[in-house]
């Protein structure tokens, strides 16, 4: 079987495969941090968990709460909320 000729990757036009600006990848690696956060403190309580997606089109992070046995969206949560949620958990709370 020849699978020289198969290109990973092919089925994406260059166009998709942009660079994700340092900034953005902060934020990125600070909302998966909270996300742990949340996590590990059962914050959503124990049947659920705390995702974090991407958009494909916005490049926004969308923040899900997901019911662990069913992986059913129980609901969708600004990003801002989850930081805000996450400093309180970890007693961090800069503002005061």
């Amino acid at each position: 079987m020849d699978v020289s000729s198969i290109a990973i990757g092919a089925a994406l036009p260059v166009s998709e495969t942009r660079q994700i600006p340092p900034e953005q990848a902060a934020q990125r690696r600070e909302l998966v941090k909270a996300a742990g956060v949340i996590n590990q403190n059962q914050a959503v309580g124990p049947e659920n968990e705390l995702v974090i997606v991407f958009d494909r089109v916005s490049h926004r992070p969308v923040t899900q709460v997901l019911d662990r046995k069913t992986k059913e969206v129980v609901m969708q949560v600004p990003f801002e909320s989850v930081l805000r949620l996450a400093q309180s958990l970890s007693g961090s709370d800069s503002s005061g």
